[in-house]
């Protein structure tokens, strides 16, 4: 069941990113740091978040509230990818577990 969520939580995901950007910056950034939120949160339904991208997030909130668009695009950018990296290493994890086990003679 958490699998299937999973795995629904990404394909929703990417097609929520493959959309095209708004033009303007403002709408640009708050879409930007809305993914990075969301990427965060299928990382910890997984069961497997990372800190950093959380800290990175509120950086680039940060950045947003203080009108600095492109900073907060570049950071929330940072934090999906770290994001994404902490999804993909959930998913190796979920079956590297077996090959940790010496198998009995």
């Amino acid at each position: 069941m958490k699998t299937a969520f999973l795995a629904l939580s990404l394909i929703l995901l990417a097609a929520c990113t493959k959309s095209e950007l708004p033009a303007d910056p403002a709408e640009q950034a708050s879409a930007a740091v809305t993914a990075a939120e969301a990427r965060y949160q299928a990382s910890r339904d997984a069961g497997h978040a990372w800190r950093q991208p959380a800290a990175l997030i509120g950086e680039a909130r940060a950045a947003l509230d203080a009108g600095d668009y492109q900073t907060a695009v570049s950071i929330a950018e940072r934090a999906t990818a770290m994001a994404d990296a902490s999804l993909a290493q959930a998913e190796a994890e979920s079956t590297a577990w077996r090959t940790r086990f010496p198998f009995s003679s």
